[in-house]
């Protein structure tokens, strides 16, 4: 489910990566399939990582180590928009890499802990919850993008000029 929340926002995004990459053509074609690559590859060893480190686990602590990951990177993310505009496109694709990785790492931890955290709560309701709760927000970011779109293609502009 946090596979599909990442591609989203990188789908979101399409437009910023398109004006940050132009001028690099390979970067260009090929980001959006490296993104997802790198992030996949990170979360997958992330996780087989983590499931064998379960004894003496604290994963409440890893829930709130992802969150932590999770501010570092978009405020990170948010503050290149600003200050590192004038950078080149190879520096920031080996940034946006790094910081795709940063958020399989977080996920990895976020998944890992929150389901060992309400699975040793007893009641198999709240694991279909926090599954629902992934599924749905995976839903929320192209949903909204569908809005946008149709609400922007309703409105229409009436310039009157006045002589």
């Amino acid at each position: 489910m946090l596979l599909i929340q990442h591609r989203n926002t990188i789908v979101a995004a399409a437009p910023y990566f398109r004006s940050r990459f132009e001028s690099n053509d390979w970067i260009l074609h090929h980001y959006e399939s490296a993104i997802i690559f790198v992030f996949s590859c990170t979360i997958l060893i992330s996780m087989l990582v983590l499931t064998r480190m379960h004894t003496g686990a604290r994963y409440k602590r890893r829930v709130y180590v992802s969150l932590s990951i999770y501010l570092l990177v978009s405020s990170s993310l948010a503050i290149s928009s600003i200050i590192g505009y004038d950078s080149s496109p190879v520096t920031y694709f080996v940034f946006t890499l790094v910081a795709s990785s940063m958020v399989g790492i977080a996920n990895g931890l976020s998944q890992n802990g929150v389901f060992a955290f309400v699975s040793g709560r007893g009641r198999p309701e709240y694991t279909q919850a926090v599954i629902l709760g992934s599924a749905l927000a995976g839903i929320c970011t192209p949903l909204s993008g569908m809005l946008r779109t149709t609400q922007a293609a309703t409105v229409s502009y009436h310039v009157t000029y006045h002589t």
